[in-house]
């Protein structure tokens, strides 16, 4: 196939039917999707709180290598400032939820 117009209408009917085509593999279990979403308070659902602990835990594991972020604040000075920051984010992403 060498027509730009033919090699464009073969893409557009792929990426048009390989959703179709892929959703029609998936054996049918014979559950509705709502059957996963039953719970005893179906209009709340519950996070637990994350820990300073856990915080200091994903900092240490950060690789120092890699970019910045948004404020430019380097992974080196994350780690050394671990314990002194993860107290305050603590409290923001647990308000946050």
């Amino acid at each position: 196939m060498t027509d730009p117009y033919m090699i464009a209408n073969a893409f557009n009917n792929y990426f048009a039917s390989v959703g179709y085509n892929l959703a029609n593999e998936i054996p049918n279990l014979g559950k509705s999707p709502l059957d996963y979403l039953k719970s005893s308070s179906p209009d709340s659902f519950f996070i637990s709180p994350i820990t300073s602990a856990e915080i200091e835990i994903e900092i240490f594991k950060l690789k120092t290598g890699k970019a910045t972020g948004l404020f430019s604040i380097p992974i080196s000075v994350l780690k050394i400032l671990k314990t002194v920051i993860a107290k305050p984010l603590e409290i923001l992403l647990n308000t946050s939820f």
